[in-house]
């Protein structure tokens, strides 16, 4: 079996709100569940835009930590901080349309600087989105198509969703260069684990992207806040999925490292 990747993780320094969360503190999750590496999304939300601590992360832990990070997409310097930050080794950018009542930059000509430089430097983009912006998204893959479209958390999809919301997503899959995470499920479900309302969502979302376009994530540790273990969300995936190798290790593992261009070390 391969090495398994967490493709959705958070660190960042103690604030006035909250403790922190470590690398440190990451990685003995990660080796108390026999997780190899974890690619590590700047925090917006503790850490503002600065980067810190992912940045300290992912220099101090090469070998099994990438880092994503986030970047204004409409700040006149948004190109020019992106190249920074991927000259201090982040491998990918994340922008969060979800936050936003009025999004025309995620798939209009003003978002158009940041993804263009995220082509040219050759890293892909996570979006973290509601239902409602997938139509966005499509369009700006079919606009961006040198650039990787990551979906983060299937686009936020609960299990009290009208099909057709679903249905968005699946359809982003018609495009080659998006791949979707399966994260976050803990807010997905409405179920205790192994949380079986959301098995035909997991289920759909593989069908349509395939095991070499979707990428497990367990959205450590804003899991913690609802009292699960970390291990949940593989339970859960492994429970809806079933799968046997290489499917399983390419949705484990292969997929992100792959996408996030993690050491051949890794594989």
């Amino acid at each position: 079996m391969g090495r398994v990747i967490d493709g959705a993780i958070h660190v960042w320094d103690a604030n006035a709100t909250s403790p922190g969360r470590s690398a440190e503190q990451l990685l003995t999750t990660l080796d108390s569940a026999g997780v190899f590496g974890a690619v590590c999304v700047h925090s917006r939300r503790d850490s503002g835009y600065d980067h810190t601590a992912t940045a300290r992360a992912i220099a101090e832990h090469p070998d099994r930590l990438v880092g994503v990070c986030v970047v204004d997409p409409v700040s006149a310097d948004g190109p020019e901080r992106l190249r920074e930050l991927v000259g201090q080794g982040f491998k990918g950018v994340r922008v969060l349309p979800f936050s936003e009542q009025d999004t025309p930059w995620l798939a209009g000509a003003s978002g158009d600087p940041l993804w263009q430089e995220a082509a040219r430097l050759g890293v892909p983009v996570d979006v973290i989105l509601l239902p409602h912006q997938l139509e966005q998204v499509r369009e700006r893959a079919l606009r961006s198509p040198d650039v990787t479209v990551v979906i983060d958390h299937m686009a936020l999809i609960t299990s009290a969703d009208p099909p057709d919301r679903l249905a968005l997503l699946l359809a982003c899959a018609e495009l080659p260069n998006v791949v979707c995470k399966v994260s976050a499920l803990m807010h997905a479900s409405a179920e205790e684990f192994p949380h079986r309302d959301i098995h035909p969502i997991i289920r759909s979302v593989v069908d349509a992207y395939g095991p070499d376009r979707v990428i497990y994530g367990s959205d450590w540790p804003n899991m913690l806040e609802t009292g699960v273990p970390y291990a949940y969300a593989i339970n859960t995936i492994d429970e809806a999925l079933r799968l046997g190798a290489p499917e399983r290790d390419q949705v484990f593992g292969e997929t992100a490292a792959r996408v996030w261009n993690f050491a051949p070390a890794v594989l």
